[in-house]
């Protein structure tokens, strides 16, 4: 018996026991460009495996891809030794159309579904073949001759179709039946277009439609088409017939005023709903319904139809409808009886919350007023009186009809409490984890609508444990949720079917045709003998998709052959296209007429590197933001940005991504013009999911010319480390809804980082920014709120002399050797702007100079604060109103002097951020240096503001 058993344990245990070794990969490949690419994927397999099956089930997965003609392996065991054999699909490198008639050649390449890049089979050209003769004879070319010639070379072939068109259909004649002149009209006029020309079917059915629509609108409210085709020697024949012809007119006055817009397609939906005449009961029960949901309970409907012809001899049906609504219903008191769990206090103030506006107005709702019973018996349930009982709500008419009194009449029944909570297919300790995060409790009332949360809570925390695809057995058999016959007492039995642990095997990566492997497998965190949990999965699909590199990522796991726990994650990818070439005219009040243009390539080499050179030019159409001394001089120039860019993802392997970034600029800043050259490097590294560090070397040569003030021309040469950090909450960068936003960073620039250090001038200073986002989430809206701040200080204070050894002195202050360039000093702009303000309003100093013409030798400040609220209209449309505070401040900083406005927002979601149309008001509006009063507000458009 011993030895039985024995024999059985190692039966059963083998496949665990299994080891299959690959140390060495073999691949023989024919047919494609592609072959390198699949002889480093299966270069990749090398390792472990649980058996030789294992290894197949590998290859398989790969191998779904497609684009194969030949994919099989053999593996020597003694050698440990994999070779896969490999010839692919001739791939199609071009679709030659070949026709005399451009028409049908753009018909059919833009229907074409042999696509280049394809891998190419014989049955799928056959399949094309009939649906584009099917297609053609749809748009009018009833009779085709398509030839398909392959050119194939050693890896790819040229697809050609040439197509002859041997019959060609033309609409000979409309014949239009109707009783109604009028239609007749209409469809000539809608439909004669397509006489005498070759016959689109697809086309004029889909006229047809519109014309139906455009009847029903104009009054035809029973209007139907039917269309038969009749076809001889090439010609086609279109036989049109409208049934119920009769034209429907209405008046509807209230009160004496004309009404008939809000009803008319209220009353015409009415029609093509019963698809007849209704008779004036049914129309006066639909207005009727319609005033009592407007709170009218006495209304005096009179109709009167009239038949009658029109000029056409139409036959026609006028309703002449006369309402009387003057008395809206008020609401009066609301009353409960029957309660005792609940008090009246408790109950009225669930009656008052999330009412309805009628509610809300002290007016009658009859519709909020019925469905409130299900809130009564919502809240009951929650605590456990599931067996409770809400009547309609008795109205109680009082002082001749101008107020309603309303009574609930509530049975509460007996509380159901938990008595038995089984929970079966787990063990024992599991279990006690599953009834302790369940929060419907033994010895408790239930609440069953937090029931079906708890089983979900419990199936991901199985999840967590490594059961991938535990789930709850639901059978008629078993009832999760029993009560007793008197109610006062609940049993919940809960059965699991945890299947077994998933622990993590070996990932499948498919879809890669120019990205390196070893780009994602680096993004995969994951060690062999790791439990898989759908929570892992997801990192491992956001983790790949921040390279991003790839149109979709689905990863998943694969279910093993054997009985073990070790399982293959499967890693589907779709990848861009990585070049791109944008180029983009257009308009901005800021900087004027722009032309701007980019050409970038991503993923150079398939390494995840990427090049980008942008240009910018703009001439300005307003010089409204310079100094006022700059617009009188009223002097043009041609600005321009012209930027290349290098990106590397995980340099040295190490996780830290590097950009390097040189522009050459021209650009009109408030007091001065000036060109600049700049030199970035840039190093960041994500440390976790919302939190990224960077830090950059900046070198910039600033040349500045036609200031205001002669000490701002001149040079400058800047050096600095800004180190940064940003913590990102959001739920959606976006548009977000919830969450919030961090970014901290100081910029130093001191001759240590190359900045200018001369006799006349030493550069040394630093510059603290902190920009802070917080949103909260409102009932269909979101509370925006952004505080943003920060100080920057000279730290080149040593005082300057002249021969003599005399202090220098301008207005009185003693100078520095160094002092902060103005083209770093703060200005309230870009998203710091205060709505409502011009750049030259906004970055005045309290004593009324601009910040840009001082010389800040000391510190300067920045403050800036929004609030918005903000309402989504719907997926795409947003508004709100806001708040704006901000000012600039140079040696003392006082929250006082913020310069404040108001205003409206209307923002359009676009996939890059919100487009932003902003009109602020200012409000105090001050006097500008030449007396004049401020304007009283502005217009700003941006877009991806906060």
């Amino acid at each position: 018996m011993k030895y039985i058993a024995a024999f059985i344990l190692i039966l059963l245990t083998s496949p665990l026991l299994a080891k299959v070794s690959v140390k060495a990969v073999e691949v023989t490949c024919s047919g494609s460009e592609s072959c390198k690419l699949w002889e480093s994927k299966i270069a990749g397999m090398k390792g472990s495996y649980r058996d030789e099956e294992h290894v197949s089930h590998y290859l398989k997965v790969l191998a779904s891809e497609g684009g194969f003609s030949l994919f099989t392996y053999e593996f020597d065991e003694l050698q440990k030794k994999l070779h896969v054999s490999l010839r692919f699909k001739p791939l199609v490198s071009d679709v030659i159309i070949d026709s005399s008639i451009p028409e049908l050649v753009t018909i059919v390449e833009q229907s074409l579904q042999i696509k280049q890049g394809d891998f190419l089979s014989e049955d799928i050209v056959e399949k094309e073949k009939k649906r584009i003769a099917s297609l053609l004879s749809q748009k009018g070319y009833s009779k085709t001759q398509i030839d398909v010639t392959s050119q194939k070379s050693e890896n790819s072939v040229v697809i050609s179709l040439k197509i002859k068109v041997l019959e060609v259909q033309k609409l000979k004649e409309i014949i239009i039946k109707s009783q109604s002149q009028t239609i007749k009209r209409f469809a000539k006029l809608k439909l004669e277009r397509f006489r005498l020309k070759k016959f689109d079917s697809q086309e004029f059915r889909q006229e047809l439609e519109e014309l139906e629509r455009e009847l029903q609108d104009y009054g035809f409210y029973l209007v139907s088409s039917n269309l038969s085709l009749s076809r001889m020697r090439g010609d086609i024949t279109a036989t049109l017939s409208f049934s119920n012809p009769t034209l429907f007119g209405f008046s509807l006055k209230e009160n004496g005023k004309d009404q008939k817009i809000v009803f008319k397609t209220m009353i015409r939906d009415f029609f093509k709903k019963y698809k007849r005449e209704v008779d004036n009961t049914l129309l006066i029960n639909l207005i009727r319904e319609y005033y009592e949901k407007m709170a009218f309970r006495s209304v005096k409907i009179d109709i009167r139809k009239i038949n009658t012809k029109n000029t056409y001899e139409d036959h026609v049906i006028n309703y002449l409808i006369r309402v009387e609504a003057k008395k809206r219903l008020k609401l009066g008191s609301i009353n409960f009886q029957g309660n005792t769990v609940f008090s009246n206090k408790e109950l009225l103030e669930i009656f008052k919350k999330d009412a309805s506006e009628l509610i809300d107005g002290d007016l009658f709702d009859k519709d909020y007023i019925n469905s409130f019973k299900d809130k009564i018996n919502y809240k009951y349930a929650k605590k456990g009186y599931v067996s409770s009982l809400v009547t309609d709500p008795i109205l109680d008419y009082r002082d001749l009809d101008s107020r309603t009194d309303i009574t609930y009449k509530i049975t509460e029944g007996v509380q159901s409490v938990i008595d038995e909570f089984e929970i079966e297919g787990v063990s024992q300790a599991v279990k006690k984890k599953l009834l302790e995060i369940s929060s419907n409790k033994i010895n408790q009332a239930i609440d069953p609508f937090a029931l079906e949360d708890d089983l979900k809570k419990m199936v991901k925390y199985l999840n967590q444990l490594g059961y991938y695809k535990a789930a709850i057995v639901r059978s008629s058999e078993s009832k999760i949720v029993s009560y007793s016959k008197s109610r006062n007492s609940v049993s919940i039995k809960v059965k699991f079917n945890t299947g077994k642990i998933y622990t993590f095997g070996r990932f499948i990566i498919t879809g890669l045709n120019k990205t390196k492997r070893y780009i994602v497998s680096r993004k995969i965190v994951f060690k062999t003998g790791e439990i898989l949990t759908p929570d892992k999965v997801k990192e491992i699909e956001s983790s790949v998709s921040s390279l991003g590199l790839f149109n979709s990522i689905v990863v998943r796991p694969v279910e093993s052959l054997s009985n073990t726990s070790a399982t293959d994650v499967k890693i589907a990818l779709t990848e861009k296209d990585y070049g791109a070439i944008e180029i983009a005219p257009g308009y901005r009040t800021d900087i004027g007429l722009k032309l701007s243009s980019q050409v970038s390539y991503s993923n150079l080499g398939g390494t995840n590197q990427s090049i980008l050179v942008k240009g910018q030019v703009n001439r300005r159409t307003s010089l409204r933001a310079l100094d006022p001394i700059r617009r009188e001089q009223n002097k043009s120039l041609i600005e321009y940005n012209a930027t290349a860019q290098y990106n590397k993802n995980d340099i040295f392997l190490s996780y830290i991504d590097y950009s390097v970034a040189s522009s050459f600029q021209r650009k009109r800043f408030y007091s001065f013009d000036a060109d600049i050259q700049r030199l970035n490097n840039t190093f960041s590294k994500q440390l976790t999911k919302s939190m990224t560090v960077s830090i950059r070397h900046q070198y910039e040569a600033i040349n500045q010319f036609e200031a205001v003030e002669q000490r701002d021309n001149g040079s400058f040469v800047i050096g600095a480390i800004t180190p940064n950090i940003v913590y990102d909450l959001r739920n959606n960068r976006v548009n977000p809804t919830s969450g919030a936003f961090f970014n901290l960073s100081t910029e130093f620039a001191n001759p240590t980082f190359l900045s200018q250090n001369e006799e006349d001038l030493k550069i040394d200073f630093y510059k603290l920014v902190s920009r802070n986002i917080f949103y909260v989430p409102l009932p269909r809206g979101v509370l925006a709120l952004s505080i943003a701040g920060g100080i920057q200080e000279n730290l080149a204070t040593k005082k300057i002399k002249d021969d003599s050894g005399n202090p220098i002195e301008v207005d009185g202050k003693q100078q520095s050797e160094g002092y902060i360039p103005s083209i770093k000093v703060f200005r309230l702009t870009g998203t710091d702007i205060v709505r409502g303000f011009s750049d030259e309003e906004i970055n005045r100093l309290v004593d009324g100079s601009d910040i840009g013409d001082k010389r800040i030798q000391t510190r300067a400040y920045m403050t800036n604060i929004k609030i918005e609220p903000r309402y989504f209209i719907n997926d795409t449309f947003i508004t709100g109103v806001f708040f704006d505070a901000g000012r600039v401040f140079v040696d003392d900083w006082d929250l006082g002097e913020l310069r404040q406005s108001a205003g409206i927002t209307f923002k359009i979601l676009t996939p890059v951020g919100t487009l932003d149309f902003d009109y602020g008001i200012k409000l105090l509006r001050k006097r500008n240096t030449d007396g004049s009063l401020e304007s009283p507000g502005r217009f700003h458009v941006s877009i991806g503001f906060f």
